[in-house]
């Protein structure tokens, strides 16, 4: 008897469609999970030599090597610096087109255009300060907006995304940081620059123009890298089919050809596994 009103059940509690033909439910979505075990094989060989954060932007899968190893940053602070001033230009705190007047005081070394184009003297917007910041990863342009801005501001801000405000140095770009706080800054820019803020565009073009980015891609690339002797950094989102964020920094090995391919490699291996697990 149970089992009759089974087949009852059944017969006529199956679905039915608007004209009355009875029809098979959906097969559920094939989950892929993407295979951790791939990644962490790939990343053993670097060791501790190489920190990574790989984030999708879509589904938010999010693997991690060495991540929370505080690292010297370079110039790649430069990037959730910039993103600091936009917000607070976004809130009326800041005006863009405020000028600075270029001081003996500013003067400093590496990397940058003012040093080699401009007097002392020269007046420069905000604005333009931080696009030389970002995109000529000016030093003389850091040192400017920090004298006029400070850093503890910046400091609790950084605290506030939940990186490590402590790891924040006086220059901004002499500030240490670990690949967990570079995908923390890698996220805030990308809701920031995807966003309809007054400055977005701008963070955005900025971002999209670095002249050298040290992570090769056949994609949009919205980045911000740092290298001294000790160091190779790098802070990307790749506009790939299914974004993601890759955040690599790392200790070089002297050999400027070496860390290319290191840079190449890494990047190859992540992208390959982006499409193979979100693009398809």
């Amino acid at each position: 008897m149970i089992f009759f009103c089974m087949i009852l059940t059944a017969l006529f509690c199956w679905p039915v469609s608007p004209e009355g033909e009875m029809h098979t439910p959906p097969a559920p979505p094939r989950v892929i999970v993407p295979c951790i075990q791939e990644l962490e094989a790939f990343m053993r060989p670097f060791g501790t030599r190489v920190s990574i954060y790989y984030r999708n932007l879509e589904t938010g899968f999010t693997f991690r090597h060495q991540a929370g190893w505080g690292r010297f940053g370079a110039s790649v602070a430069k990037a959730p610096f910039a993103l600091y001033l936009f917000e607070h230009a976004e809130r009326g705190e800041i005006c863009l087109y405020e000028e600075l007047i270029f001081t003996a005081a500013d003067s400093f070394g590496g990397a940058g255009v003012i040093r080699h184009r401009y007097p002392r003297g020269t007046a420069f917007t905000v604005g333009a300060l931080i696009h030389k910041n970002l995109v000529y990863s000016d030093n003389i342009a850091t040192v400017m907006l920090r004298r006029r801005f400070g850093y503890e501001g910046y400091r609790q801000f950084v605290n506030n995304l939940g990186a490590q405000g402590h790891r924040v140095m006086y220059n901004i770009f002499n500030s240490m940081m670990s690949a967990d706080d570079g995908g923390i800054f890698a996220q805030a820019i990308h809701d920031f620059i995807t966003s309809d803020a007054a400055g977005a565009a701008q963070l955005r073009y900025s971002m999209l123009n670095n002249p050298a980015p040290f992570i090769p891609t056949p994609y949009p690339l919205a980045s911000k890298c740092g290298w001294v002797a000790t160091t190779r950094n790098c802070l990307a989102i790749i506009y790939a089919p299914s974004p993601f964020i890759l955040v690599v920094l790392t200790n070089p090995t002297g050999d400027a050809e070496r860390d290319a391919r290191d840079f190449a490699e890494i990047s190859r291996h992540f992208h390959e596994f982006n499409a193979r697990y979100f693009q398809n």
